[in-house]
């Protein structure tokens, strides 16, 4: 029964995240996809139509960049901070090593400051360390 499902929450779409280790490693987006691999495999197993499965899986509830929910709470506080400091924000910025979830959300929320015409740009600058690797695309860094 729907009212009775239990939202699968997850912090961070990451495929790969970076340590000490020279390589990098699964992150949590590895662990969620592979949920819900297992997960729609067992529903058609069971002869579930394709709707339902469909149903279901909109329980698995992602978090993080480069969700706009993430950066949005982020411009909010840093907006609070400033109004604290009797200050404006003219730009923001997203510094990060993984082009697919810190540039990403940078990129996707200058599209939509400029779709909304909000206070401030978003830009993206990429460090070379962690997770990017020489060769990676940089999905719109600086």
């Amino acid at each position: 029964q729907s009212e009775h499902r239990i939202p699968i929450v997850f912090s961070n779409p990451d495929l790969l995240w970076k340590t000490q280790f020279k390589n990098a490693r699964f992150g949590q987006g590895a662990f969620r996809l592979s949920l819900e691999a297992c997960y729609r495999a067992r529903m058609i197993a069971l002869g579930l139509p394709q709707k339902e499965i469909d149903e279901r899986l909109e329980c698995f509830i992602q978090f993080g960049k480069p969700h706009i929910p993430q950066f949005l709470h982020a411009r909010e506080a840093a907006i609070k901070q400033a109004q604290e400091k009797r200050c404006s924000i003219s730009q923001f910025y997203m510094v990060g090593d993984n082009p697919r979830s810190d540039i990403r959300g940078a990129v996707s929320m200058s599209k939509l400051a400029e779709e909304n015409k909000l206070l401030a740009d978003w830009s993206g600058i990429l460090v070379r360390t962690g997770v990017y690797q020489n060769g990676d695309k940089m999905m719109g860094a600086e």
